[in-house]
């Protein structure tokens, strides 16, 4: 028998939309139903890289686009392993789908005739009481309304959002019953409408103040104030968000009774709250404000796990179930589609140079990218990595995923694309910088749930990618104030520059950093200054400034976080240690071997090091053949700022030369392709020849 499942449908515009996807998530939990939510929007389907969501252009921060991302399929494949009952209020973009399927609807224009409906086909009893919450009680704080969920879950309250309180609601109350009413966050206008609304009702109403908003108050403040009232009762984990990504996830939020807390920017809130995030036991979901929250929630042992609204659509499909047992591609160790091991001591003995690169792609919001991958595969039969967290095996374990086991012939991708397994195997982190023992006990947690879903020893990766293993150690700071650097188009020449809000954070903004002076106000200022002038005469395309990391380096390999990869049962990885030297061996154990990454380049940011250009594959093919001797050509390419379906337009062609460039053989024909974990098994032959030969 299928799960039942009530789905609300309406307009991101609609202010109550959260109010009633908070009053919908309890009913639906004590009637035992699933619960999701789905908001139709404006959608660049662009890379959200950080910073004030205020500022980001229309559809930047709402995720993929409909066709692009493939809503209408998981729309289809929801409902047909859902019992699903659709609840829509307006006109929305998947009206002729469900009228053509047929599927259960109901419809309504105000909250209280949707709760009408929708209490009575979940067969729950309608609450004596209500919350009346402000969506924008201040343009700062337009919103807010999103963090309000545990205030309304846990107390089992009808929510109804104060702007749109309809003439018939204060009717509708009395003719239930509800007489107790409590208010969250409200305005000035909106205090005062709701009082004349509800003293319509028969008999005065009980109206109490939940919380209410002072002038300083700010998302930090009081996303703060309602996480320590309600921290015993919501103890699944954090969200760490801008209300847009919060209002999306607040279904499974509120299943995971994960509390949901922001600021702008978030250093300040993961600092007031890094007690209560240390404490929890998973991965923080989230949106990154700027590449220090990584620093900051990894300085904790926390690993960071990035989402967007509708990346993936339908999140409740991880509760649908997978059947691993029929989706198993043939076991790691059959290496028969694999050159065996005489062929590699043959390469060796020849000095041939083999190639790989890694499709990090390993965020819930970054399986969008998985379609884009697998058809640049069975296109150009590249033969690459994938980096994933064990979380995509959890939110989409379906297509195109299963095609890493169908093989090429047939349509899928096998061999040629293997799976790593990314990081804190439950999200992303600084590795380096976790306390002692808490990436173990991340990836003893990441393979238990890969225990629970029974996912077969066929699927589980063996090869580890990660974000920062080595320690990330400060550069000299150029003496000028700004330095000119090269660029392949124009303009040839940037002048560089450390930015006021860089300085800000500290060191060019990054966390790694072990000591950095308090910013000046007075240079702050007169940078600003400078940077507003530079705009107004459209010479900031000249100006550059430098990137948060751009000034660190990484330093040696961490045996400590070698030796948690090798507990895991990890086999190899490629390491952010010794990037850009020739291939080398950082360290070879009977059962793990650790190799440097050769191409692509420093980039100053997350995932740091990374493939921009073929220029940066051609100029590592140049240097690793006239070396004359065995090696690799190995590097990542971040696949949101290629795959996503805005960039994917733009780059598609370039990505295209890339995939093909090394299929080839490079320019000169004789590279190798192979998959990363053949390059480790390559890189063991060629060092132990190494060691016998001394």
């Amino acid at each position: 028998m299928k799960p039942r499942l009530l789905l609300y449908i309406t307009a991101d515009s609609n202010p109550a939309r959260n109010a009633v996807a908070a009053t919908l998530a309890w009913a639906t939990e004590r009637a035992d139903w699933r619960f999701e939510v789905y908001y139709d929007a404006y959608r660049l389907g662009e890379h959200y890289g950080g910073g004030d969501p205020d500022l980001a252009p229309e559809g930047m921060l709402t995720g993929g686009t409909l066709v692009g991302a493939h809503h209408h399929e998981r729309l289809y494949l929801l409902l047909h392993r859902f019992d699903t009952l659709v609840v829509t209020q307006g006109e929305v973009a998947f009206d002729a789908a469900l009228r053509q399927i047929g599927v259960s609807r109901l419809t309504s224009a105000s909250a209280h005739d949707l709760y009408e409906q929708a209490f009575a086909a979940l067969g729950v009893e309608i609450p004596t009481s209500a919350i009346i919450l402000d969506a924008a009680p201040h343009p700062a704080l337009r919103g807010l309304d999103a963090y309000s969920y545990p205030e309304i879950v846990a107390r089992r309250a009808l929510a109804f959002e104060a702007s749109s309180l309809t003439d018939g609601a204060a009717d509708w109350l009395a003719s239930h019953d509800v007489r107790q009413f409590q208010t969250l966050w409200l305005g000035d206008q909106q205090r005062e409408r709701v009082g004349q609304t509800l003293t319509t009702t028969a008999g005065q109403p009980i109206i109490t103040a939940l919380d209410s908003l002072s002038d300083g108050d700010t998302f930090q403040s009081v996303t703060e104030r309602l996480a320590r009232r309600w921290r015993d009762h919501f103890d699944g984990g954090w969200i760490l968000a801008d209300p847009l990504t919060v209002s999306a996830w607040l279904p499974e939020a509120a299943r995971e009774r994960r509390l949901a807390v922001y600021g702008k920017p978030q250093r300040e809130i993961i600092r007031r709250m890094s007690a209560e995030l240390q404490a929890t036991n998973t991965a923080v979901l989230g949106r990154q404000y700027e590449d220090a929250d990584f620093f900051d929630l990894s300085a904790l042992g926390v690993a960071f796990q990035l989402i967007d609204p509708g990346r993936p659509p339908f999140p409740v499909l991880r509760y649908a179930g997978y059947d691993w047992t029929h989706a198993a591609p043939p076991p790691p160790d059959d290496v028969s589609s694999e050159p065996d091991d005489a062929t590699l001591s043959r390469w060796a003995h020849e000095g041939r140079v083999l190639s790989s690169i890694i499709f990090w792609t390993g965020m819930i919001r970054e399986l969008e990218n998985l379609a884009r991958i697998v058809d640049l595969v069975a296109l150009t039969r590249l033969k690459a990595g994938l980096a994933l967290t064990v979380s995509a095996l959890e939110y989409q374990p379906e297509a195109p995923l299963e095609l890493l086991g169908v093989p090429l012939e047939r349509g899928g991708v096998y061999p040629h694309l293997e799976m790593l397994l990314a990081s804190c195997g439950l999200g992303a982190s600084i590795e380096s910088r976790m306390p002692p023992g808490r990436l173990s006990a991340y990836l003893a947690s990441a393979n238990r749930t890969l225990d629970e879903l029974a996912i077969p020893q066929a699927w589980r990766p063996t090869g580890w990618w990660t974000t920062m293993d080595p320690d990330m150690l400060p550069l000299r700071r150029p003496r000028l104030p700004v330095t000119p650097a090269f660029a392949r188009a124009a303009p040839f020449v940037h002048l560089r520059y450390t930015s006021a809000a860089a300085q800000e954070s500290g060191d060019g903004g990054a966390s790694a950093s072990t000591s950095s002076d308090a910013p000046d106000a007075e240079a702050l200022s007169r940078k600003r200054r400078i940077g507003a002038w530079a705009r107004a005469h459209g010479l900031d395309a000249m100006l550059a400034p430098y990137r948060p990391y751009e000034l660190f380096a990484p330093g040696p390999l961490r045996p400590d976080v070698i030796e948690a990869a090798r507990a895991a049962g990890l086999r190899y990885v490629f390491s952010k240690a010794g990037f850009g030297a020739p291939p080398r061996v950082l360290a070879l154990h009977d059962d793990f071997i650790a190799m440097n990454y050769t191409a692509g380049q420093w980039d100053g940011w997350t995932p740091f090091e990374t493939i921009n250009t073929i220029a940066d594959l051609r100029s590592a093919e140049r240097r690793l053949l006239a070396r004359r001797k065995p090696g690799w050509l190995v590097g990542t390419l971040d696949s949101c700022l290629w795959t996503f379906t805005g960039p994917i337009w733009q780059r598609g062609a370039a990505l295209h030369q890339i995939a093909s460039y090394l299929a080839a053989g490079g320019d000169s024909g004789r590279l190798i392709n192979v998959t990363p974990r053949v390059v480790a098994r390559y890189a063991r032959i060629v060092a132990e020849a190494q060691r016998r030969a001394k």
